[in-house]
């Protein structure tokens, strides 16, 4: 291809049907840079999104006191709780059978 031809693509982005002109194959490249850099910035963002979402904040990062005795007593409940379903499982399940 010569520069003086004109290259035409067709962008299928929200605005469908619009048609974007390059003069050179360098304009195209530079588009196509342009994007790579915007859909890794976009991916970095989901990436830290995700990971602030789905994993839980350690309990030493907790600045404040509160948070802190906060966070222990979460957890101590849930370990309560765990032990008391345990048992109350192993109380209904386990005494009712017969020892061979």
């Amino acid at each position: 291809m010569t520069t003086s031809e004109e290259i035409r693509i067709e962008s299928n982005s929200e605005t469908s049907g619009q048609q974007t002109t390059f003069d050179s194959l360098d304009a195209l490249r530079l588009e196509k840079e342009k994007l790579r850099n915007e859909i890794l910035k976009e991916r970095n963002d989901i990436t830290k999104e995700w990971n602030a979402l789905v994993h839980p904040t350690s309990i030493t990062a907790l600045k404040r006191p509160s948070s802190r005795l906060a966070a222990f007593a979460s957890i101590g409940g849930s370990v309560f709780d765990g032990l008391l379903l345990g048992w109350k499982l192993y109380r209904k399940f386990g005494k009712g059978r017969k020892k061979s």
